[in-house]
């Protein structure tokens, strides 16, 4: 019996003694050698331990089909802990002859190992396999065909326009609205590229949530959506263009099979069977706007107003003092292209100054058009005596209904100015007299009295000030060299370093979450909160990602006295964050919030429970 257990005990040992002896490798092997030319293979990249920073081949003269999928397994001998790591690539070559795939590299214990070179042969297919091929590629050509056919008159994209003759400044709707069959079952819309308003002043409108509804083509009914809709004001005359907009798209159609019960429209062709998706260029069509010049005859002061408006003018007061400012407001409202025009002129006296003009806009774009009210006010300064009179103020526009120019006249404005008195420091409309500019060569503002004192005689050396001053550099230098020789510290022991800094880079990763967020990418967006995370997580435990799990997490986060509760929460929200990250079916807007709050929370829990 003692024997048996000796001779176990030996073998144990020398077990533990090869583990631990074993070298890491780094190899390179492939499905097949040779290869048949446009037939896919496997190359798969191995390393017998503990891993990171896999960097793969070029491929040279190969078509990478897939990769890189990356499995791992890990296992115990005496004790002793192992992981191995592969990553699988699907590759096909093209091009008959020798060729060769170069190593890869990965950092194993901070150095770097290459893979082994494989010659790899690459040789014809047989002519029973040529034939095979051309076959199949006829029988997908003239298939993708047919079903592009099928695509293209069941989804398509229109653009509908208000008017496609217009004068400068007139408004003109666009609206961008994409029809599907019902029996068309469409798995991908991907938008390529946004339509290009070259000559157009635009604003697009706030549609929310797309709505869907019924609509009747040529007796059959589809389900529309208007993707987009745009408010425009041509600014130049001529030909201008509305461009297309263009979406890539994936629709899934059945397209074999047996049963010869006919069951919708597609059935002709695309019936029971397998599934099959087909890639399609969605495009809406491009439309040409003729857009007229204004008629020649413009009033004088005309600053390019289209519409129908009305106009007011007034002013606070009528009766002043020199330097102190009335207030002249006039108000343009209506209907038309209102954010496109400046101020109207005005004129006044000699002796009046006067500054640009501060304007309020209230206008509203919708598909009815633009409407609202612009206020300009102009801040007015007599400088003299008198009585002044501030010529009528004028504003044109061309009116589409008659198609014509149209001015509006206010009353004259006369305003009396007395003589002011003091030095004149009010403050009207937010204006101060300090801030107002001088006319010609006047001096202004020139202090009649002075508060002149009489200055100290006790001289700066010697006294107390002196010495506190001659002191201050030894105390600042003191602050600064044990500010210094603490940060040095913190950063020579990078553990505590790191741990430190684990909840700061968590919300730098969070806020990265958070702009993806805004730009509505998914993808984007589980992969910022899945860094957040694993890598707050990792710094604030000292232990690297990759030798991190939930059962790490969770026996580590329990042996420093974090609630149960707040652990499982973490490790609910990571779950929910991965698997929504490669899923793809949690990409709503709502739950994307919901995920981002979650994260941010337990971060800040756990952060509290450690300290």
């Amino acid at each position: 019996m003692k024997q048996r257990v000796i001779l176990y005990l030996f073998i144990s040992i020398c077990l533990s003694l090869v583990a631990l002896g074993q070298e890491p490798q780094f190899t390179t092997a492939v499905s097949s050698n040779p290869v048949v030319q446009g037939e896919p293979f496997r190359v798969q990249f191995s390393v017998n331990t503990d891993a990171s920073n896999f960097r793969p081949p070029s491929f040279a003269g190969f078509e990478v089909l897939n990769g890189p999928s990356q499995s791992s397994s890990m296992q115990i001998i005496n004790g002793q802990y192992s992981r191995s790591l592969s990553f699988t690539y699907v590759l096909k070559a093209n091009k008959v002859g020798t060729t060769t795939i170069q190593p890869a590299s990965i950092q194993v214990d901070g150095k770097r190992l290459r893979s082994n070179t494989i010659e790899l042969r690459v040789v014809e297919p047989s002519q029973a396999e040529k034939e095979r091929r051309q076959q199949a590629a006829e029988q997908e050509k003239s298939l993708r065909g047919q079903a592009i056919d099928i695509i293209k008159n069941n989804l398509f994209l229109k653009t509908n326009v208000s008017k496609t003759s217009a004068y400068v400044g007139e408004q003109i709707t666009a609206s961008f609205k994409l029809y599907v069959n019902g029996e068309l079952n469409v798995v991908g819309l991907e938008m390529e590229s946004s339509p290009i308003l070259n000559g157009f002043w635009s604003q697009e409108i706030d549609l929310g949530e797309v709505q869907w509804q019924r609509e009747q083509v040529n007796g059959v009914w589809f389900r529309v959506a208007t993707l987009k809709q745009v408010v425009l004001f041509p600014q130049q005359s001529g030909k201008l263009t509305i461009d297309p907009y263009e979406f890539k798209t994936v629709t899934r159609l059945q397209t074999t099979g047996q049963s010869n019960r006919r069951r919708s429209m597609f059935d002709d062709f695309f019936n029971r069977g397998s599934y099959k998706d087909f890639e399609y260029n969605l495009s809406s069509n491009a439309i040409t706007v003729n857009v007229k010049p204004l008629p020649e005859g413009a009033p004088e002061g005309y600053n390019g107003a289209v519409g129908n408006y009305e106009m007011n003018a007034w002013v606070d007061n009528t009766k002043t003092v020199t330097n102190e400012p009335i207030t002249l407001k006039v108000k343009v409202s209506g209907k038309g292209n209102l954010k496109l025009f400046d101020a109207p002129t005005i004129t006044l006296p000699p002796d009046m100054e006067s500054f640009d003009p501060k304007t309020a806009d209230n206008t509203k774009v919708s598909l009815a058009g633009m409407s609202g009210e612009k206020i300009f006010e102009f801040l007015i300064i007599p400088r003299r005596e008198g009585q002044y009179k501030i010529e009528p103020i004028t504003f044109s526009y061309f009116d589409l209904t008659s198609n014509s120019y149209k001015t509006i006249t206010s009353e004259e404005f006369v305003i009396d100015v007395g003589k002011g008195n003091g030095d004149g420091t009010s403050n009207v409309s937010g204006v101060s007299r300090a801030e107002l500019q001088l006319l010609g060569k006047d001096i202004r503002y020139i202090k009649s009295e002075t508060d002149l004192k009489a200055k100290s005689k006790s001289g700066f050396f010697g006294s107390q000030v002196f010495y506190i001053l001659m002191m201050l550099p030894f105390f600042l230098f003191l602050i600064f060299f044990l500010l210094l020789s603490k940060r040095r510290k913190e950063e020579e022991d990078t553990d505590l370093l790191k741990n430190k800094r684990a909840n700061k880079l968590a919300k730098k990763r969070l806020s990265a979450a958070g702009e993806a967020l805004k730009a509505n990418d998914s993808n984007k967006f589980y992969e910022e909160i899945t860094k957040a995370l694993w890598g707050y997580i990792s710094d604030k435990l000292n232990i690297p990602v990759s030798e991190l799990n939930k059962e790490v997490v969770r026996t580590k986060l329990a042996q420093i006295n974090v609630d149960e509760t707040q652990i499982d929460n973490f490790l609910k929200t990571l779950e929910e964050s991965e698997f929504a990250r490669y899923s793809n079916s949690a990409n709503t807007s709502n739950r994307m919030n919901e995920v981002y709050e979650k994260s941010g929370t337990v971060i800040t829990n756990i952060e509290r429970g450690i300290r």
